[in-house]
């Protein structure tokens, strides 16, 4: 128990690192993209052919079946993890009386002022969202554009009125990246609103063009 202790800050820097990229290539086995003929293709393998309403791929469904159990494994596993570890050691955080499991969970906790020590949470999920299940919604659709946009709008917000970091300069720089995130995605949407204006162009009268 004392040698998991001692590496659990490591193992939990590890995977705190590794969090999105492992996320996002989970979730690259339900990114595909359809062709003029009907018929999809995975982004991340060309050479794999996509499940369709009119077509079944069986190398297409192990590779979601795989992608489901690591998104089960990683991804959400990780995220229970935290959760389970916080709750644990909540009441040494939050009194600031270290014990072995609070001291292990320094890497993620103690930038944070003690009542917003389970903010590294928030920041996971948010990553999560934004680099996985985003590629679920509506891919390619300009909701999805919004709703990553409403996402980290609403994230950018928490931020300001919270402040969790122990730091100014800290929340500060928290609230500049939430602020960059949102403009990122807003300028996307007026991007796509371009697109698909330009591949209407030939149908929209005069007024309807201004």
């Amino acid at each position: 128990c004392a040698s998991l202790l001692a590496a659990l800050p490591w193992l939990l820097s590890l995977s705190f690192f590794v969090f999105p990229m492992v996320s996002s290539a989970a979730f690259r086995a339900f990114s595909c993209e359809e062709f003029d003929t009907g018929r999809a293709f995975l982004f991340a393998d060309y050479s794999v052919e996509c499940s369709t309403a009119d077509f079944t791929s069986e190398v297409h469904e192990r590779a979601k079946t795989l992608a489901y159990v690591g998104i089960a494994l990683y991804p959400c596993g990780i995220s229970l993890l935290y959760v389970v570890l916080m709750w644990r050691a909540r009441r040494a955080l939050l009194d600031d009386k270290p014990t072995a499991l609070s001291r292990a969970l320094s890497f993620l906790v103690k930038d944070y002022e003690p009542a917003y020590f389970w903010w590294e949470l928030l920041e996971a999920w948010k990553k999560l969202f934004l680099v996985g299940f985003m590629v679920l919604i509506m891919p390619g659709e300009i909701e999805q554009l919004v709703i990553a946009f409403l996402v980290s709008l609403v994230y950018g917000l928490l931020v300001g009125v919270a402040m969790p970091y122990k730091d100014t300069a800290d929340d500060q720089f928290a609230k500049a990246c939430a602020f960059s995130l949102s403009a990122l995605f807003f300028f996307s949407v007026i991007l796509k609103v371009g697109v698909l204006t330009d591949a209407v162009d030939g149908v929209l009268s005069g007024q309807l063009r201004r």
